[in-house]
């Protein structure tokens, strides 16, 4: 049969599922795959209509649709062409596959063709349309004439001759085009999705187990034999010795199984747990309580949509006495069905979660993700925490997957599982699976807020590839999962991950002389030429009140580049004009003739403005922080532009710049992780300077706790802390920088301060020392004794008497639910807990308003979504708080609460612990204050896990939020301005002075002390970069740069291959290297390693001693042609940090910005471009400043000091001398 083709007419297509089952994804697959995706088959009567064949230069064509059975494909389309040059089309047609290459991941297109006698060309065109007009595109199909079939894939790729590049969102359609004479067939068109494999994404070693139905469960505490033999079991173990978050094959001392089931109407868990000596039980809580797990429990997790992240978890957890803890506040209102009972040999306990509870609406059989935990103590020590796949509560991405399904079957092999990556948001998922499958597809954003697809659909046969694409607009993880179901719905095969994606490509980073300022300024416009910075230029203070401004430009110039200014009492002979509050005709003229009032009128609050021309600068402000500010952008704009060793200059522009929020606070725990060395004064002042006085946090709070000697009280005379003076000292260095210091004290939580020394043990509630018996006759003595000593010596200078105290209240957590009727607080044992808080804070908020300072109380226990539902119930006293109280919300999930607040006339301040972002009700905040609750905080490596996000980076990045209000930064903004701003702000808070030195340059020949190469070829053999394994190396990294941020380097080679400096962890080892050269400066380009499994042995008390400047992994001796000699050290955690650190991990990205750095190089693993991950590469170039810059330097020595930090030097370059 043959139909000739008619003009164009409506039509459309039956397209197959967007996940392509064919027989030609059955092969292997390997790197560079390919996918298949039809479009046009002409087995559709539909797709044979509407094709118009246009001889429009000549000749003829005939076009015609027809059957072929028996050839590889039953229909085809026939072109026939005499000396023709023609167009094959069907606008219609194409016009209804549009959303098809917008759905899918397209790389290309394909076509089956098959030629007889053919002379000639053939090509595919795209037609492109959008608002500004149409372009074409075209791919030539290459031929070959031997009368088989063929297939042409064509990239979408280039540019056309109007220099327009191919978008494919901007494609309406498609056509061929045919130059000469014969027969051209086509059986099929249809899509490419070229991907690469990217191994390690797919969790290919997830726990799976099916859990079978049973009909009815008896909740009574015991398990009977009808609920454990219907039941799907499993067991739980302990941790992995190679990773503490998976659980490994041993077992626990007191072994636990877990029964699960379900019905129609809910899940059924249980657990037998198994107790050695039953006596040693710990099961204190006889109320329900979200600190259940400080007893002895079982957990259960549910991740019912697998989306991976915490806050889309459900926890129960229950002790032996049948109590519960129930972790989301949502959840606690959820009905259940809950009983434990004690045996001579174990506890056992049933837990029934209807459907509703969950929030599960869908239907047998579907996969959702499970984990269960168990918590054994000796007395209040915990002994051993099993788990089934891991022991890590909030682990969420390494929970296992269970099937509710209609019996027990097991999931067949699925290794030959592949993730491929086809571009930015297009990968490709294959596998196998029986013949006739079905299948459900989610993913979700990284949030789990969003879910971005929930797609289902049929395999036709049994190897699939099913392509996808989704908008990348967040940078971060995006879960996902694939199910596949057989005829009988049982589930047969089973994938899921997250798939890195970075929403980055259009931020470039900064480079590190860029001329800019941070925070952000409003207006930053730059004009043409340079003011010279020249010995002898004249400045003029409009007053003495910002001194400090005058002596700061002197000091920072001299110190810098060794030039002096003079300071003059005559304005118009001053070239440097600081002005405050317009206080000179001077400064009005210079306003006036620069044309300058606009912009002064846009100035508020401790804003400046600073104008640079080339015969003069001008700087001015309301208030003398704000001159200071000004002058500050000055120095720092004097550096980028001269760098430290050029003659100095500054360029012309203008800054106008002011902040949004006037309230701009810094607060510091001094007891955070109990450091066990004092904080050094000089050491403090000198950080305080280099980034929050530098990024203009307006007010501090330092909170001592018994970091401090208190004068009023016996106990506080021991150990590593401030006395009078040394605190005294901080504050006068931070007021002659014109901020307050105010008080900070804990006072009813997190007492441990106080409460741990027995002169205070009366005033422990129910014998803990976390929380103060408020009820107690000398509690408010002792407490407002306290109060007083900090608001004294607060208030030294009239000037900066403190406005604010903060109270805390935080985290209030009696432990009355715990204790033994007997040992409970006679005091307070038969008032309700929310009325003790309510009556302690209207008592403190009485102190201060006599005191006629404002009380700052965090919010926590007064929030629904926080500690406001937990046993205490304290929302419920949330309307009697008094009016001049002000909340401090430290955690993001309480922002939504901020309009119940100011409903009640309450005063709202953002206050983060750590850095996280959210403008969420923006307009009812009056303040923002940067919380640190670890110690050392200028250190990107500690005992504090999370230390990077109190850090430098964090508290930078959290001040340019604070003074720019831009409503569209949110809680992933940090990767944008890292990107950006991280290795530009890190170069200049380390900027040195080094005025003897120049701009010249030598590259150390490191040659004779290599001993090792960079790339690493087996993981444990002793060779190569760290000997982590090819997965974790520099052969990825491009080596052959000849400079870093204007460095020269040059590295050494080693049989071939890019060689560096090896200093093993545990071995003190030495490498010594000869200069013999005058230098001004020595740069290092160095990088530390720290294994995982070293990491909780590293940072042990026992082997780590709190060093202030980090840890020492090796120390420079620099022997002098003189005999004499200097030293200095690479120190971990303030002049390096980790190599290989988790680049989507905001702490870890943070703590790759250290104190003391000079620049980074940055790269990717392997490991990292196998799972579309960004750069987790950083090698630090760090610069040590000679201080006998006139004496050649014979040799430097390297000694490593033998820690568990490996150490490599890759190249040094020695800095000439002027």
């Amino acid at each position: 049969m043959t139909r000739k083709l008619g003009l164009i007419c409506m039509a459309a297509l039956l397209l197959q599922a967007l996940a392509l089952a064919d027989s030609k994804a059955a092969k292997n697959v390997e790197e560079n795959e390919c996918s298949e995706i039809p479009l046009i088959d002409f087995k559709d009567a539909q797709s044979r209509n509407d094709w118009s064949a246009n001889p429009w230069g000549g000749g003829k064509i005939d076009a015609e649709v027809r059957d072929s059975v028996g050839d590889k494909f039953p229909w085809l389309m026939r072109i026939t062409l005499k000396d023709a040059l023609a167009t094959l089309s069907n606008q219609k047609l194409f016009s209804s596959l549009e959303a098809k290459w917008n759905e899918n991941p397209v790389t290309g297109f394909y076509i089956w063709y098959r030629t007889s006698n053919f002379k000639g060309q053939a090509k595919m065109i795209y037609s492109c349309q959008d608002g500004e007009g149409n372009d074409s595109f075209s791919n030539a199909i290459g031929l070959e004439n031997d009368g088989k079939w063929h297939i042409s894939r064509l990239r979408l790729t280039g540019w056309n001759k109007q220099n327009h590049q191919f978008n494919i969102e901007k494609l309406k359609g498609i056509s061929f085009t045919f130059k000469g004479s014969g027969v051209f067939e086509i059986g099929e068109v249809g899509m490419l999705c070229s991907y690469r494999i990217l191994p390690g994404i797919l969790r290919s070693s997830i726990k799976k187990l099916p859990v079978a139905p049973c009909a009815e469960f008896k909740i009574d505490g015991e398990i009977d034999d009808k609920e454990s033999s219907t039941s799907s079991k499993l067991g739980l173990s302990l941790f992995n010795t190679q990773d503490a978050e998976i659980c490994g094959s041993k077992q626990p001392e007191d072994g636990t199984e877990i029964f699960l089931s379900w019905n129609d109407n809910g899940v059924y868990c249980a657990a037998r747990c198994f107790k050695k000596d039953m006596n040693k039980l710990k099961a204190d809580f006889t109320e329900d309580s979200v600190k259940i797990w400080e007893d002895e429990c079982v957990e259960f997790y549910f991740d019912t949509e697998r989306k991976m992240v915490k806050n889309g978890m459900k926890k129960y957890a229950i002790n032996a006495k049948g109590k519960t803890g129930i972790e989301n506040f949502g959840d606690r209102d959820g009905e259940l069905k809950v009983a434990a009972k004690k045996f001579d040999d174990r506890w056992e306990a049933e837990l029934f979660l209807p459907w509703k509870t969950l929030g599960i609406k869908e239907k047998a059989p579907f996969a959702m993700g499970f984990n269960a935990t168990r918590t054994t103590y000796d007395g209040d020590k915990m002994r051993e925490r099993s788990g089934w796949t891991t022991p890590k509560w909030d682990a969420v991405p390494d929970f296992g997957a269970i099937f509710i399904t209609n019996g027990k079957k097991a999931i067949g092999q699925t290794d030959k599982n592949v993730l491929g990556f086809a571009g930015k948001g297009k990968y490709v998922l294959a596998g196998t699976a029986p013949d006739k499958t079905s299948y459900k597809f989610k993913l979700y954003t990284p949030s789990g807020e969003e879910r971005l697809l929930c797609k289902s659909g049929n395999f036709p046969s049994g190897n699939f590839e099913y392509p996808f694409l989704f908008p990348v607009k967040k940078t971060g993880y995006f879960p996902f999962s694939l199910t596949v179901y057989d005829n009988a719905e049982n589930i047969v095969n089973y994938m899921e991950g997250r798939i890195s994606e970075q929403a980055m490509d259009d931020w470039k980073p900064l480079p590190v002389n860029s001329v800019s300022l941070f925070p952000e300024p409003k207006i930053l416009q730059k004009s043409e030429g340079f003011f010279d910075i020249k010995p002898g230029i004249k400045y003029f203070l409009a007053s003495e009140e910002i001194g400090l401004c005058g002596k700061k430009l002197e000091e920072d110039i001299k110190t810098f580049f060794n030039i002096s200014f003079e300071k003059t009492q005559i304005p118009e002979d001053a070239r440097i004009i600081i002005d405050l509050n317009m206080a000179s005709q001077t400064a009005k003229n210079i306003v006036s003739e620069n044309k300058l009032q606009d912009d002064l009128k846009k100035v508020k609050h401790d804003g400046f403005l600073l104008l640079i021309t080339s015969d003069r600068i001008f700087i001015t402000a309301k208030e003398k922080r704000g001159v200071l500010y000004g002058v500050n952008a000055l120095l720092d704009l004097v550096k980028v532009t001269s760098e430290s060793t050029a003659a100095p200059q500054v360029c012309n522009l203008k800054v106008v710049d002011w902040p949004d929020s006037e309230i701009r606070y810094w607060f510091h725990h001094m007891r955070g992780y109990m450091p066990q060395n004092k904080y050094d004064v000089a050491l403090y002042e000198k950080v305080l300077a280099a980034v929050p006085l530098n990024f203009r946090y307006n007010g501090y709070f330092i909170e001592t706790d018994d970091y401090y000697k208190w004068q009023n009280s016996p106990g506080f005379g021991e150990g590593p802390q401030w006395s009078t003076d040394d605190f005294r000292h901080v504050m006068r260095f931070l007021h002659s920088n014109y901020v307050p210091v105010m008080p900070s004290i804990q006072s009813l939580g997190h007492m441990e301060w106080l409460l741990r020394k027995n002169e205070y043990a009366h005033l422990r509630e129910d014998g803990d020392l976390a929380t103060l018996c408020t009820k107690h006759p000398d509690s408010y003595k002792i407490l407002f004794g306290f109060y007083d000593e900090m608001l004294k010596l607060c208030s030294e200078n009239p000037e900066y008497k403190p406005t604010h105290f903060i109270v805390q209240l935080d985290e209030a957590r009696w432990k009355t639910g715990a204790t033994p009727e007997e040992k409970r607080c006679k005091y307070c044992k038969e008032i309700p807990k929310n009325k003790i808080y309510i009556d302690h804070i209207k008592k403190i908020s009485e102190y201060m308003k006599e005191k006629n300072i404002k009380p700052i109380m965090w919010s926590d226990m007064m929030i629904e979504e926080h500690n406001g539902l937990n046993e205490f119930k304290c929302v419920e006293i949330r309307d009697q708080v008094p009016k001049n109280m002000i909340m401090g919300h430290w955690s993001l999930s309480d922002y939504q609460s901020i309009p119940r607040f100011e409903k009640l006339g309450l005063e709202n301040w953002k206050t983060p612990t750590g850095y996280h972002l959210s403008r969420l009700n923006e307009n009812m905040v009056s303040g923002q204050m940067f919380l640190i609750w670890t110690y050392y905080w200028w250190l990107s490596d500690s005992r504090c896990k999370s230390q990077g996000s109190y850090g430098p980076m964090a508290q930078t990045l959290y001040a340019n939020s604070a003074w720019n209000n831009f409503l569209d930064d949110d809680n992933s903004s940090w990767i944008k301005y890292t990107k950006i701003y991280g290795n530009w702000l890190m170069h200049n808070w380390s900027r040195k002075p080094s005025p003897h030195a120049n701009n010249q340059f030598k590259t150390i020949d490191l040659s004779a002390a290599i001993n090792d190469t960079v790339m690493d070829k087996e993981a444990g053999d002793g060779h190569g970069w760290f000997d982590c394994g090819p997965e974790k190396d520099l052969s990825q990294l491009d080596l052959n740069i000849e400079s870093i941020s204007g460095i020269p380097v040059k590295f050494a080679m080693k049989d071939g291959e890019t060689a560096f400096i090896k200093f093993n962890k545990l071995k003190k080892e030495s490498a010594e290297l000869k200069i013999e050269m005058k230098t001004g400066s020595l740069i290092l380009l160095h990088a530390a390693d720290l294994a995982d499994a070293d990491r909780s042995v590293a940072m042990d008390r026992k082997n780590y001693a709190d060093p202030l400047k980090g840890t020492l992994v090796a120390k420079y001796t620099v022997f002098y042609e003189d005999g004499k000699t200097e030293t200095f050290s690479a120190l971990f955690g303030w002049n390096l940090s980790p190599w290989n650190y988790d680049s989507m991990n905001m702490n870890g990205v943070f703590s790759k910005y250290v104190i003391d750095s000079r620049s980074l190089l940055e790269g990717k693993t392997p490991a990292a471009k196998n799972k579309n991950l960004a750069e987790d590469i950083a090698l630090y170039q760090y610069e040590w400043v000679n201080p006998n810059p006139n004496v050649p330097i014979k040799t430097v020595k390297i000694e490593s000091s033998g820690s568990y930090i490996s150490y490599g030097v890759l190249a040094i370059t020695a800095r000439g001398v002027k």
